[in-house]
């Protein structure tokens, strides 16, 4: 099997209350063409993911300790991939570079279980909406695991964000209902 990397774009909001953990909503995944590195043009078919109930969140596709930057809940509407996550201590850095303005991106890291090559000008219909293969045609991810969704600079998918969670009066996190068990 291979783990794929997809990158998309990520936006942070304002910090939760004082004491409360700091929560991200990310958009991990448009549903839609993304140009991967080293693989091309990629679609990856959300009804033929299998999701975790939690994953890491992780800075550049690390995969060393000191890369987890949060740990997240991942759910689907068919259409996009969402993640709800609770920031830890090494966010640190990510928290300040959106708090002064940065964009950052998202992206998210499968195992390809099944795959097909979709030839130009084929159409298909993935994730609620029809695609039309360009001059290069495209791979379509039939079937893969969702391992872990990352925070990047860049990504392939720009339709997606991140947004630092934001507390109402009551101190209650607008994320704390994606946390209830």
């Amino acid at each position: 099997m291979k783990t794929l990397h997809f990158k998309v774009p990520v936006q942070l909001l304002a910090a939760a209350a004082d004491g409360a953990p700091r929560r991200l909503r990310i958009e991990a995944y448009g549903g839609g063409l993304m140009n991967v590195g080293g693989f091309g043009l990629i679609v990856v078919d959300l009804m033929g993911m299998q999701i975790p109930n939690t994953l890491p969140i992780l800075a550049d596709h690390r995969n060393e300790l000191g890369s987890i930057i949060a740990s997240g809940r991942p759910t689907t509407d068919g259409r996009t991939l969402t993640v709800a996550a609770e920031l830890v201590a090494a966010a640190a850095q990510v928290v300040a570079l959106i708090e002064g303005g940065c964009n950052l991106q998202s992206s998210i890291g499968a195992d390809v279980g099944d795959s097909e090559y979709v030839r130009p000008g084929a159409k298909v219909s993935v994730n609620g909406r029809t695609l039309t293969a360009g001059a290069d045609g495209f791979k379509l991810v039939k079937r893969s695991f969702l391992r872990e969704v990352t925070v990047t600079p860049l990504g392939a998918d720009r339709s997606t964000s991140v947004t630092l969670a934001a507390a109402n009066a009551a101190g209650v996190s607008s994320m704390d209902k994606a946390f209830e068990t």
